[in-house]
């Protein structure tokens, strides 16, 4: 793939954009490209995929996200207490 090619980052097949948490990076040299979710929650499941693009190809490459919650144990002023991430 050329240094022209054009990527997209999708969920569920709608592109997705940069926002407080959400971010799209991308090396200097337009060869790794990153989708970092900050705060990740069970509703960031689904499927996502990349797509690069140039005037002569398209190629992709897709993976399902499965989210699992923890449950910790925390002491909080001398006691126990489960929290749920």
């Amino acid at each position: 793939m050329s240094s022209l090619a054009t990527v997209a980052r999708l969920r569920g097949g709608v592109e997705l954009v940069a926002s407080d948490n959400v971010r799209l990076e991308s090396s200097a040299d337009g060869r790794v490209y990153s989708l970092i979710i900050v705060k990740v929650g069970v509703s960031d499941e689904g499927e996502y995929t990349v797509r690069a693009t140039t005037e002569s190809a398209q190629i992709s490459s897709a993976a399902n996200i499965l989210i699992q919650r923890t449950l910790l144990l925390a002491a909080i002023q001398g006691g126990l207490k489960y929290v749920l991430c």
